[in-house]
């Protein structure tokens, strides 16, 4: 499977995805992907700057992709669970800006992860970017079946304890 097949199973849709392709991958050490936010400024609304809920769920779409690339991709019913460990808006994102999520593994696990991840912004080609972003995010593969089962008995817990 190649890195768009593999973008393709994210759940996430156009204007809810926030990843446009992947740059580059080395596995075990890294995943890079990009994002031009331009493009959903009439759907987001007429906000100043891009919306941090979106730049945050963006890095978390990039955690998803470097998961499965790194265990397996999802299997039918099975759906990434995420959880901020640490996060920390470090300035707003100008519409015009292209997005870099840089990843890194900090513990992977059979189907689950804790990973290192910031976003850079840039505008024309300045390189590398300012910083806009970084968090610490774990990750968790678990069935939607699972997952309503624990549910509905009142066990839903901490999934990546």
């Amino acid at each position: 499977m190649n890195l768009q097949q593999l973008m393709s199973l994210l759940p996430q849709q156009v204007p809810f995805r926030f990843v446009d392709q992947i740059i580059c991958y080395q596995p075990g050490e890294w995943l890079e992907a990009v994002f031009l936010p331009e493009r959903l400024h009439d759907s987001l609304g007429s906000q100043s700057f891009f919306p941090d809920t979106c730049l945050m769920e963006g890095l978390a779409q990039a955690t998803v992709i470097f998961t499965q690339l790194e265990t397996e991709p999802l299997r039918p019913g099975e759906l990434p669970l995420l959880g901020s460990i640490e996060t920390e808006l470090v300035r707003p994102v100008a519409w015009d800006e292209q997005l870099t999520y840089q990843i890194r593994p900090i513990r992977m696990m059979q189907r689950r992860a804790i990973l290192e991840g910031a976003v850079y912004g840039r505008v024309g080609q300045s390189e590398p970017g300012d910083l806009a972003a970084k968090a610490i995010i774990g990750v968790v593969i678990s069935s939607s079946e699972m997952l309503q089962q624990e549910v509905r008995s009142g066990e839903a817990g901490d999934p990546c304890e």
